[in-house]
């Protein structure tokens, strides 16, 4: 009787076992279809790369360029720059050796920091230089400052947009420029340019030290600039310091072609310093078809800054004679090697204003004073900025 019993109580423990797993069994294939569908979304949607931009997107604004910019920084796929974050994120976060395009015009709004007396911008480069590919892709930059103090040389050596340039830097406008700086090499484009810089303009207000250009501030042996323009003012500030000073390059042992200074005036320091509209001291470089405007005044001593003596020599250090009319026809620019039309990286706006790059937006106005030059006269009681 009591085995009877067991084996009756061994039976319905079986029972409610069996009955326990086929419940589990249920339930596990009810909830199947919906995991299923969840993996399958996941792959199809991406969403195990939640930051991946679509392909073919138009443009990217993101809070951490150095991960998020399209491409890869190399020559075929280069760093695209949309927006200002991107641009900044060049030699600071991405590498000063690879590629980048420039794909809209960019106007600076941000500090370095909380002190907006030292400019709104870092040299790229700084003491490394740049060694990459910089294509300004037809558009600008606006509203570039830089204010370097006189002792900061250790920081940088070089000021420009880029300290210095052992790549190639081409397509690209600056409208606006600020820069002083105490330091060696002061250029728009770049302090010492060791690469290439071509179709490339600047306009705006650059000097106070040593070698100071309104494309580069030194452009040494293996330097090449070429299809360049500059229009605005090449300064000094401190006589004791003051070197040499160029329109488009203060001093060069590499090569200035085809390119134009509308300077307004380019000042130095002292008599014993050199000056001049396009070069201010050539080093047995080569000067090929560089053209000045012939009302640009250059300072031969701190105290005062006299009218350019003309010039025909397209391969002097002035450059050859062009009068404002001339430079608003087409001719005088092609005559100076700059090509116009579809292929062409400018675009001719004559009377509207300069010659612009094909993609940016603004016509930059031919500056006021190429209307009404001032008049060069003794300027005994200046000791600060000259011209």
């Amino acid at each position: 009787m009591n085995n009877k019993r067991l084996l009756l109580k061994l039976a319905g423990i079986l029972l409610i076992a069996v009955m326990a797993s086929a419940c589990t069994k249920k339930a596990e294939e009810q909830k199947a279809p919906e995991a299923k569908g969840v993996e399958s979304r996941a792959e199809v949607t991406g969403t195990n790369e939640p930051d991946k931009p679509e392909a073919g997107s138009a443009a990217v604004s993101v809070s951490t360029p150095s991960a998020q910019l399209q491409g890869s920084g190399t020559a075929e796929a280069p760093y695209l720059i949309y927006t200002e974050a991107d641009l900044r994120a060049v030699g600071s976060t991405l590498s000063t050796e690879s590629h980048y395009r420039l794909m809209a015009d960019i106007t600076l709004t941000s500090d370095n920091d909380d002190d907006p007396g030292n400019g709104n911008w870092t040299p790229i480069g700084g003491t490394r230089g740049f060694s990459g590919t910089f294509d300004g892709n037809g558009y600008t930059i606006t509203g570039l400052r830089i204010n370097i103090p006189e002792n900061f040389l250790s920081h940088y050596v070089s000021a420009g947009m880029f300290g210095g340039n052992d790549g190639v830097i081409e397509n690209l406008g600056l409208i606006d420029v600020s820069i002083s700086a105490g330091t060696q090499g002061i250029g728009g484009i770049a302090g010492v340019n060791n690469g290439t810089i071509q179709n490339c303009f600047v306009s705006g207000s650059i000097g106070d030290t040593f070698t100071k250009g309104g494309i580069v501030g030194s452009n040494p042996l293996t330097g090449t600039i070429q299809n360049c323009f500059f229009a605005g003012r090449v300064f000094h500030r401190r006589e004791e310091n003051s070197t040499v000073s160029g329109g488009i390059a203060g001093v060069s042992s590499g090569s200035v072609s085809n390119c134009i200074s509308l300077a307004e005036s380019v000042t130095e320091g002292s008599e014993n310093n050199t000056v001049a509209r396009v070069v201010g001291n050539d080093r047995n470089g080569k000067l090929a078809n560089n053209y000045g405007w012939n009302g640009t005044t250059t300072g031969q001593n701190y105290l005062y800054y006299v009218a350019v003596p003309a010039s025909a020599d397209p391969a002097s250090r002035e450059g050859a004679d062009l009068s404002f009319a001339e430079l608003k026809t087409q001719a005088a620019w092609e005559k100076a090697g700059f090509s116009f039309g579809s292929g062409s990286m400018w675009v001719w706006n004559g009377a509207k204003g300069m010659p612009s790059l094909k993609n940016q937006k603004t016509v930059v106005p031919w500056p006021a004073y190429l209307e009404n030059p001032a008049v060069a006269r003794p300027n005994p009681y200046n000791t600060g900025e000259t011209g």
